[in-house]
């Protein structure tokens, strides 16, 4: 992966996943993963 012009982001890799966001919003990933489970979408987590 490569970015160019771009400050303060957080990146996750994992083997079947990424996640690009911006450190502002980095909190808000696990409002995400809990509306995920409440949908019954934990897979997608």
């Amino acid at each position: 992966m490569a970015a160019v012009g771009v400050n303060n982001l957080v990146v996750v890799e994992s083997e079947d996943a990424l996640l690009i966001t911006t450190r502002e919003q980095a909190q808000d990933v696990g409002k995400v993963v809990k509306y995920l489970d409440e949908k019954k979408m934990s897979k997608l987590v």
